[in-house]
Formats: C-alpha cells, sequence, structure tokens
C-alpha cells in the first residue's frame, strides 16, 4: 500500500477499556470459594496507544528490482 500509493505519514490510535472480565470482583468470589490466586489485582482503567511515523518520500528511494542481470 506504501508504495503503491505514495503513502508518507501515517498515524494510528488505539484506546482500550477492557478488562475480559477479571476483576477484583472475580478475584473476591475465587478467594470465597477456598483458592487464593495470589499476588494483587490493580483495576484496568483504559490503555491508550499513540503512534505516528513517516517515510522517505518515494523519490528519494532506490528501485525495488534492478533489471542488471
Amino acid at each position: 500500500m506504501r508504495l503503491s500509493n505514495g503513502l508518507e505519514a501515517y498515524s494510528l490510535e488505539i484506546d482500550y477499556k477492557d478488562d475480559y472480565g477479571i476483576n477484583s470482583k472475580v478475584s473476591a468470589k475465587i478467594a470465597d470459594i477456598g483458592f487464593d490466586i495470589g499476588g494483587s489485582y490493580s483495576s484496568i482503567e483504559s490503555t491508550k496507544w499513540v503512534m505516528q511515523g513517516e517515510f522517505a518520500p518515494l523519490h528519494t528511494l532506490p528501485p525495488l528490482h534492478s533489471n542488471d542481470n
């Protein structure tokens, strides 16, 4: 996509807000039936990743395939 469409920059933002249902309530329920899962649990509020990048302009790159045989 980058080469055929001339992509020179990108940005990506991921905002994630899920704990897969594994939370302090699950830990408490497990403890109620007599099991100790060990360690400690911290709630997940959210995770946010922001990525940006730039590529060299296509005209500055060497050819992809050499026809020299």
